[in-house]
């Protein structure tokens, strides 16, 4: 029995996992800005969804709350994200990105962005890269309703 055969149609979908943290892998995030991929991560993760509740940050890196709270406190003393309580539910402790913390993501996703591009260009031709923006701009919209 393939793997297809066995798994259905999840499988494409799980695959997605190891192909984008490939991707991901293409810039040493210690090396160029100083932060673990795990930081960058929230970091994109804050990026794209404003605020977040600590639990969903360890829910989201498959940690524990402790090592995302360790995650956390190093950016929160760089100033790229804050902690805070919602007034009307303070069993949570929230985080955000700072103004600092927006700029910093928005110019490693320029170069992140210049390292995926470089590789699509080595590697597939015009056309390729055309239906491959197209999919995956498809690909997001649909598992954002997940």
């Amino acid at each position: 029995m393939t793997p297809a055969e066995e798994y259905g149609d999840e499988l494409p979908l799980l695959r997605l996992l190891p192909l984008t943290h490939r991707l991901f892998s293409l810039a040493d995030t210690k090396k160029q800005y100083g932060l673990t991929k795990s930081q960058m991560l929230i970091l994109l993760a804050l990026f794209y969804r404003g605020t977040v509740c600590m639990s969903q940050i360890a829910a989201y890196l498959s940690s524990s709350k402790e090592q995302a709270t360790r995650a956390v406190a190093g950016m929160v003393e760089l100033g790229l994200m804050e902690r805070f309580e919602r007034p009307d539910n303070r069993t949570h402790v929230y985080v955000r990105l700072t103004e600092t913390g927006r700029d910093y993501v928005t110019k490693c996703c320029r170069e992140l962005s210049g390292n995926v591009r470089e590789r699509m260009a080595e590697s597939l031709s015009g056309e390729e890269q055309r239906q491959l923006r197209t999919s995956l701009e498809t690909v997001i919209t649909l598992l954002d309703k997940i």
